[in-house]
């Protein structure tokens, strides 16, 4: 039996906007539809999972009802529920300080684990980290965004046609090596002749052979040796 293929997208378009239990369809986005839930949070669901009624709620109702006072969640710890909020809770963190979220976001793997704290001491952690660098790693990193670096890097890859020099690999996820290293080599650093195209693998390869300081001999070794 023939079906218009007008009439399937007007059938799909349908479900924008219908209500299914606590959830109501907003939008599509790639295979799923996006949903609106009374409690406030948004999910993407399946077509067919709406329609079948296997998915009338975004996950909060799981836990309706049930009292979460005392119960732990990464820093946090509930205090009680939040007045006036359904399936809102009021959590004390471990830092002393304070916080409200759902029950849905408590439950998740990547959800609320603490008042903000814990965000703060991952950068704070990230930017100690950089204190640790030399002089030269910090010159290299300020220059990885340089427009002297990009045009080099281009013209390495178009020369090369995209292609892996060790394992002849073309396209994906490319590296442009500098032959003599970035950092004895301050002349040799946008010299096109000097800048050889890798894939990331080959990449990592030579540099766990042979350090980070390489030299041009390194990498005709590299070359010549069997993969």
């Amino acid at each position: 039996m023939y079906t218009n293929p007008s009439n399937l997208k007007t059938k799909k378009r349908a479900v924008i906007g219908r209500r299914i239990g606590s959830l109501v369809v907003t939008k599509r986005e790639v295979a799923k539809y996006v949903c609106q839930c009374d409690c406030g949070s948004e999910q993407s669901f399946w077509r067919s999972n709406l329609l079948q009624g296997k998915k009338i709620h975004c996950g909060c109702k799981k836990y309706a009802g049930r009292d979460l006072t005392g119960k732990v969640f990464g820093r946090l710890t509930i205090v009680s529920k939040h007045k006036g909020s359904f399936e809102r809770w009021e959590c004390s963190c471990r830092c002393g300080g304070s916080t409200i979220s759902t029950s849905n976001n408590l439950k998740k793997d990547n959800g609320t684990q603490s008042c903000g704290c814990l965000q703060k001491e991952c950068a704070a952690e990230a930017g100690r980290a950089s204190r640790y660098l030399t002089d030269e790693e910090r010159e290299e990193r300020q220059y990885r965004d340089n427009t002297l670096i990009k045009e080099w890097r281009g013209a390495v890859y178009e020369r090369d046609d995209y292609t892996c020099q060790k394992c002849f690999t073309r396209g994906g996820e490319l590296r442009a090596h500098h032959k003599d290293c970035w950092c004895n080599h301050t002349e040799r650093r946008f010299d096109e002749s000097n800048g050889v195209t890798l894939c990331v693998g080959c990449h990592n390869e030579i540099h766990h052979i042979f350090g980070k300081r390489t030299i041009e001999a390194n990498w005709l070794e590299f070359q010549s040796s069997r993969g």
